[in-house]
């Protein structure tokens, strides 16, 4: 999947040179399909920048359309009032190139789509961690309900699952492979003990968390205790955060 977003984004970056580079070559009989075809291109790239790359989308829309200003100026001049034809003069002479700035606009729209391509592995790898962040914590939270409520062996039992599905994914992030095709939790972490994605400390935290699953989902010899349950939650919240 990650191959295929990545590929779509370069084919918006190329996309987008080629538009502009057809705006400063300056052939008048196409600046009707060049306008029709940024149209396309900017209503694509908006969708990509405000999914992937939130923190500039901002930006992207202001160099489209400046929503923010009593007049139009050098600085606030956007891509739109060039297309619309507009241009501004003091006193019968032109204050500014409007083709100059308003394309000036557009190279930065299209240097914000440049750089998802050049860190797209590292944004969508942020959006994935996030998302599965955001779907172990909600399972969490429904542990900790259990909890209160006094089912004790159900809680624990989903902070087993929450360490499993996390431990997978730290897994795939250190393109490591294990033979087994149902690991456990011990399984996982005596790998990544062997492999030092974390050291000793951490490998008995986490082999203690095993054990206190282990009695919640297997050991009918005694119950498991609350504090030990409420011990396995907040350990299981310390990993998903800090292990990677």
């Amino acid at each position: 999947m990650n191959d295929s977003v990545k590929k779509e984004i370069s084919k918006l970056f190329d996309e987008g040179k080629e538009i502009l580079n057809g705006f400063v070559e300056d052939k008048e009989e196409k600046t009707g399909i060049l306008r029709r075809k940024y149209q396309v291109w900017y209503t694509k790239a908006l969708i990509v920048v405000k999914e992937i790359l939130p923190s500039r989308y901002d930006e992207f829309v202001e160099c489209y359309s400046c929503s923010k200003r009593k007049e139009i100026s050098c600085s606030n001049f956007s891509m739109s009032d060039y297309l619309l034809g507009f241009s501004v003069s003091r006193g019968g002479v032109r204050a500014f190139d409007p083709k100059t700035v308003g394309l000036m606009r557009f190279v930065t729209q299209v240097d914000i789509v440049k750089s998802i391509v050049e860190n797209v592995d590292n944004v969508l790898f942020n959006i994935k961690n996030n998302i599965e962040f955001e779907i172990l914590d909600n399972e969490l939270d429904s542990s900790r309900k259990l909890l209160k409520k006094g089912y004790l062996r159900s809680a624990g039992a989903i902070c087993g699952v929450v360490l499993e599905k996390h431990f997978s994914t730290v897994l795939s992030n250190h393109g490591l492979k294990l033979v087994k095709k149902d690991p456990c939790i011990s399984d996982y972490n005596d790998l990544f003990k062997q492999e030092s994605v974390y050291d000793i400390v951490n490998w008995r935290f986490i082999q203690h968390l095993g054990d206190i699953r282990n009695l919640c989902d297997h050991n009918k010899d005694r119950e498991p205790t609350k504090d030990e349950v409420e011990e396995l939650i907040n350990g299981t919240d310390k990993v998903i955060k800090t292990i990677f």
